[in-house]
């Protein structure tokens, strides 16, 4: 896929929320950049800080969370520094959004017409009856067929994966340039998944829209990002471009990702596989590398010292001692 203009930047992102403990540092220094026509895949176990750095590029932390440092600049504008009629215009818009639990995000006491023509309304000078032409036009796209009965109905009496389809159609209401997209497919069954990422693919081609692709699953990696960032406990440890840290990861942690991830084909007759241990409390950090201590390649440096993230080719780069060795 083709990939042009920088639209978004984010450089050196810090993100922390107040504990019990003092405050707690959830995103830690996080740099990528997000073109026109890229998916760009942001990976890791639960905790790890992808969707904390996702709600600060939307300007959506609520409670204790605070950027404490770092810059975001969409088309060389700082967005961090937006007034709330800045942020307002911003949204859906220019960037949008799937959120990664969409029955907490859709009003259980209002009709799901109202909510999706609301959103087609926002920033367009349309009528009543073109927005909703245009809402039953996305339901149709993300596969809701009976789309007249699923619009009279509330969210409180639709199934989680029908709620999720009415959210993703609602992100694509106003073709935003870039959309963010937070699991969006979880609670699918695996044909509605499918027929996702083929829409957000050919999205992507006609509208030149920037996808970042939040997930777990290094499947859903492989099958639809051209770059990812793998993030472990608030850093990004590795990025470069999917094909390339598929066929060589530099980062131990990539590497047990990628042996995690099933395959009928290889696996029918073996044992699944796991990264040892569990993740690291984000409130109490180990020295070094946070990874090491469930890293199998661990030396005494990785112990006493976290490494900076060094550029080894063009396009990739990792945060970890051990680049350059095999760690398959």
């Amino acid at each position: 896929m083709s990939v042009g203009t920088v639209l978004l930047e984010v450089r050196n992102l810090h993100v922390s929320f107040r504990g019990a403990r003092g405050r707690v540092e959830a995103v830690r220094g996080v740099s990528y950049d997000i073109r026109e026509g890229e998916v760009l895949g942001i990976v890791g176990e639960s905790g790890s800080g992808k969707s904390a750095q996702a709600y600060s590029v939307m300007g959506l932390l609520r409670g204790t969370g605070r950027v404490t440092d770092g810059n975001v600049y969409f088309r060389g504008e700082d967005i961090l520094k937006y007034e709330r009629y800045q942020w307002e215009a911003l949204r859906g818009n220019a960037i949008g959004m799937i959120f990664q639990d969409p029955v907490a995000c859709l009003d259980p006491m209002m009709p799901v017409y109202r909510q999706l023509r609301e959103a087609a309304m926002c920033h367009s000078e349309i009528s009543r009856r073109a927005a909703d032409e245009l809402c039953m036009q996305m339901l149709n796209m993300v596969g809701v067929d009976d789309t007249k009965r699923v619009l009279r109905q509330f969210p409180s009496g639709l199934s989680g994966g029908m709620c999720q389809r009415i959210m993703i159609a609602m992100a694509l209401l106003q073709e935003p340039q870039i959309l963010i997209a937070d699991e969006p497919t979880t609670s699918l069954d695996v044909m509605m998944q499918a027929q996702i990422i083929l829409m957000l693919k050919q999205l992507c081609r006609e509208r030149n829209m920037a996808v970042m692709f939040i997930t777990h699953d290094m499947g859903l990696v492989a099958e639809i990002c051209d770059t990812v960032c793998v993030m472990y406990a608030g850093r990004i440890v590795e990025k470069g471009p999917v094909l390339d840290i598929f066929d060589s990861p530099a980062h131990p942690y990539t590497a047990g990702l990628m042996r995690a991830t099933p395959n009928l084909g290889v696996d029918e007759k073996g044992p699944m596989h796991s990264i040892d241990g569990v993740p690291v409390s984000m409130s109490g950090l180990p020295p070094g590398c946070a990874f090491h201590p469930r890293c199998r390649h661990c030396k005494d440096i990785c112990r006493e010292k976290e490494p900076d993230e060094i550029e080894f080719t063009h396009g990739r780069s990792a945060a970890c001692w051990m680049v350059g060795k095999e760690l398959r």
